[in-house]
């Protein structure tokens, strides 16, 4: 008996694994464009970051380039925490973010990791950003993939909803978990975007959204608020901080009080 409940507890999970792979696949379609904006949205631990690696080197093959914005700077997945940035990608993402590390082509210090302390400062941020790239024709050749935080109550769906207006997206992905405590209160659709009473970005009447929402359910729930390789955000962010710094120890020196920062580190520029 225990035996046939092992199976068919296996069995339907491969059923549901099959189709949360065939909705991937599906949306991958739709959003793999030349110049399409992508916007990444859900709860914390839904699996944003897991599907925007994905999305990013699914995009690689055809584009060779693809430009990833990175406004969550509680989890960034190319910069050191507090910051959130645009960075060109050309090689595929196959580790955490403490594995690739980039030098991006615009960053901006936000000071916090929990944005509920500078809420204008981020939306600030995120704005310079978007406003530099859309500056820039080489970088509008190239398709846009966004993360966002997993900050999805309060004053966090003001600040998504923000992003998503800022961007003006072809598609936004918002990931559902099946806890309504990871989840936004609504799907972020254009009609619910476009009304919603925004603190840190006005929508002109004559300016609507116009993309497509693709919906999906996350196959990562994580009730222990932990990654899969058992390390928690804290733990994450001081991993990223540590391979930032290794770069600094360079033979014939091993350790790092021994060599000098500002001669050895990349050099970030603010405006």
């Amino acid at each position: 008996m225990g035996s046939f409940l092992w199976l068919q507890h296996s069995a339907c999970l491969i059923v549901m694994l099959m189709i949360w792979l065939v909705a991937i696949f599906e949306t991958l379609l739709l959003c793999v464009e030349e110049s399409a904006r992508t916007v990444v949205c859900g709860g914390k631990g839904v699996g944003k970051s897991t599907f925007v690696r994905f999305l990013v080197n699914q995009s690689l093959p055809l584009f060779r380039e693809v430009l990833c914005l990175d406004f969550d700077p509680g989890q960034p997945e190319f910069t050191i925490p507090g910051c959130v940035s645009a960075v060109i990608v050309k090689q595929p993402l196959l580790g955490p973010s403490f594995t690739h590390l980039t030098t991006p082509e615009q960053m901006v210090f936000v000071g916090e990791v929990n944005i509920a302390q500078c809420p204008s400062q981020y939306a600030d941020s995120v704005q310079h950003i978007i406003s530099y790239c859309n500056s820039q024709p080489k970088l509008l050749r190239m398709p846009w993939i966004v993360n966002t935080m997993g900050f999805n109550k309060g004053v966090g769906v003001d600040l998504t909803t923000s992003v998503i207006r800022m961007l003006k997206p072809q598609h936004v992905v918002q990931i559902q978990s099946a806890n309504a405590e990871f989840n936004f209160p609504e799907p972020l659709s254009p009609p619910y975007v476009c009304s919603y009473q925004n603190r840190f970005c006005e929508l002109p009447p004559d300016d609507p959204l116009k993309y497509v929402l693709h919906t999906m359910r996350t196959m990562a729930e994580n009730k222990k608020g932990m990654a899969p390789w058992g390390m928690g955000a804290p733990r994450l962010r001081e991993a990223v901080i540590l391979s930032y710094l290794s770069r600094m120890v360079q033979p014939p020196k091993y350790i790092l009080a021994d060599t000098v920062p500002y001669m050895q580190m990349p050099r970030y520029y603010f405006d």
